[in-house]
């Protein structure tokens, strides 16, 4: 497929670079490869799909029109089997429970889409374009319904052969709009009141704040930060315009106002602009935990030299950073600000080898248990599972109706749904010495959980020595 030819450089050395013989033969063995890629993604479907049926005959519920595990029991097992994947694959119990709905829908209502899929005319990205644009037809079950689907899909499925799944949005929300089963109008009276803001992390100590609105009052929200944004970038050379944009956005709601920025564009000053406006954490209130006693606080809050890139050289390992629970590491310069406005600091001790919450200062028993529990486990302790723990039961490992004591080694953070899952499926869990929970699958498969807190608080090793 590919050759080697001696290529003359301008400094007279011959250097052998890849030549390519056949592009066109290339080029058919990567469409060859897509579709067998698809192939293997449809049947991935068909299994999760044949997964959700098993669901439904063990919540007896086989008799369905739909086969669909429904009702309390239905939905317990949903749930366990949604988790039974999710620790297999090492992936989320919300992106599972996604492709699985998918899966069902796909192979059950769009069964020409489901085709073309297997055969790889189309990709898994197109596939999901028409199932999401057909929602607006509604999921009964009838055969009018399934008349007016079967319809949809003859209409935009072409189209689908023909364009990338960007293209193809667009289009097929309008083809469905025709056959929908309420009017637009209607169902935007009902979406507004799912109107909602959520943060999402990211990498670099930041995170994605995202708010679910209207579309007219979304994008009005988008023009006045670029109205405002203009006239600050008119004096302020520091920033970018997204910068200021983000900056405004992050004033307007910690402090109400963005007169901080009006004033410094006016003043001109756009370095000062650029280094203190947006951020906003004069108005934030922070719960500080030191891990270690004060000098570890005020060893994560120091100022830290960057090596720069490309640097090699041997080192011990960098001080572990300050760390915002629910999310991970921030900057340090962020945290200083934090902790200088925090009305009260608890202080905890941990073993330094193990990383085991010892105690934590000023606290009554019980509520000193609440505290060691929170900084050894920092979220739910189901397999993969990051709800944090203002939205978690402490359970008792072992039921206290069963005459499981209440002590720290019997105690652990679970979210409402994982906690169901223990107590009413076939979802199993002991723990062990230093909180690791070892949780049993109802297919009888061990998944270990360790405390996150094992390695914030650990000590780091020293690095090895040169083999020279």
């Amino acid at each position: 497929m590919t050759s080697t030819a001696e290529i003359s450089t301008d400094s007279g050395t011959d250097v052998p670079r890849p030549v390519v013989a056949d592009r066109e033969a290339l080029l058919s063995q990567i469409e060859a490869n897509e579709r067998e890629l698809r192939k293997l993604g449809a049947e991935r479907l068909r299994l999760y799909a044949e997964l959700l049926d098993i669901a439904a005959i063990a919540a007896d519920t086989q008799a369905s029109d739909e086969w669909l595990p429904v009702g309390d029991r239905g939905d317990l097992e949903f749930r366990a089997l949604r988790a039974e994947v999710a620790t297999s694959l090492k992936l989320t119990e919300h992106q599972v429970g996604r492709d699985i709905g998918f899966a069902h829908t796909l192979t059950t209502q769009y069964w020409r889409v489901w085709e073309a899929f297997e055969e790889g005319a189309i990709s898994e990205r197109h596939a999901r374009v028409i199932v999401d644009a057909g929602t607006v037809l509604g999921c009964d079950p009838s055969t009018d319904t399934q008349a007016t689907r079967d319809e949809y899909v003859r209409n935009i499925l072409p189209e689908a052969l023909q364009t990338t799944h960007a293209q193809l949005r667009p289009r097929a929300q309008m083809r469905a709009e025709q056959f929908a089963e309420r009017s637009l109008d209607s169902r935007n009276a009902e979406a507004r009141t799912r109107r909602r803001v959520i943060v999402t992390e990211a990498a670099d100590g930041m995170a994605d704040l995202y708010a679910h609105l209207p579309a007219v009052e979304a994008y009005a929200i988008k023009n006045r930060l670029l109205q405002m944004g203009k006239r600050v970038a008119l004096v302020d050379q520091a920033r970018t315009r997204d910068e200021i944009q983000a900056d405004i956005f992050t004033d307007l709601l910690l402090t109400g106002t963005p007169e901080l920025h009006d004033a410094l564009s006016r003043a001109g000053d756009g370095q000062v602009a650029g280094h203190e406006a947006g951020s906003g954490l004069g108005a934030v209130r922070a719960q500080v935990q030191i891990i270690g006693g004060c000098d570890a606080l005020v060893c994560s809050l120091m100022p830290e030299p960057d090596a720069g890139v490309g640097h090699r050289k041997m080192r011990a390992p960098r001080p572990a950073p300050p760390e915002l629970i629910g999310y991970g590491p921030i900057d340090r310069a962020s945290a200083r600000r934090l902790a200088g406005h925090a009305q009260a600091w608890e202080v905890v001790t941990a073993e330094p080898t193990t990383g085991r919450v010892l105690t934590v200062e000023r606290y009554r028993p019980s509520e000193e248990m609440r505290r060691m529990l929170g900084a050894r486990d920092a979220h739910c302790r189901f397999p993969g599972c990051r709800v944090p723990l203002a939205r978690c039961d402490l359970d008792h490992t072992i039921d206290a109706a069963r005459g499981g004591p209440t002590a720290t080694d019997n105690l652990a953070h679970l979210c409402r749904s994982h906690h169901t899952l223990k107590h009413h499926s076939g979802w199993r869990v002991h723990q062990e010495s230093g909180g690791v929970l070892r949780w049993i699958s109802p297919a009888g498969r061990t998944h270990v959980e360790r405390p996150p807190s094992l390695v914030r608080f650990t000590a780091p090793s020293p690095p090895a020595p040169p083999p020279w």
